[in-house]
């Protein structure tokens, strides 16, 4: 599926190319203009998803100080006992 999709894209652009070479009308030019971007579009977005992200994130057992995951803070709760949020604290902490 991904080659049929890499194919068509590839395609695409060629069939933008053309129609962006060979015609002179603008609408027509313009065309070719969105054809050739769709495809790059469409191959960027296939190159993207093919990166996996788990590469670039640290592990647990990595020794080094600098750690892309950060699990020490504990995180904010969203809502205290009084069933405020963050910005109400906050708001509220400032009129007091």
């Amino acid at each position: 599926m991904m080659r049929a999709l890499k194919i068509l894209f590839t395609l695409m652009f060629f069939a933008g190319v053309l129609v962006r070479v060979f015609k002179t009308e603008l609408h027509i030019t313009r065309l070719g203009d969105v054809l050739m971007m769709v495809a790059i579009s469409g191959r960027l977005f296939l190159y993207v998803r093919g990166l996996s992200p788990a590469s670039f994130l640290s592990s647990e057992k990595t020794p080094s100080p600098l750690r892309l995951i950060d699990r020490s803070q504990m995180p904010v709760p969203a809502f205290d006992e009084k069933r405020r949020t963050p910005t109400e604290r906050v708001i509220s902490s400032d009129d007091s």
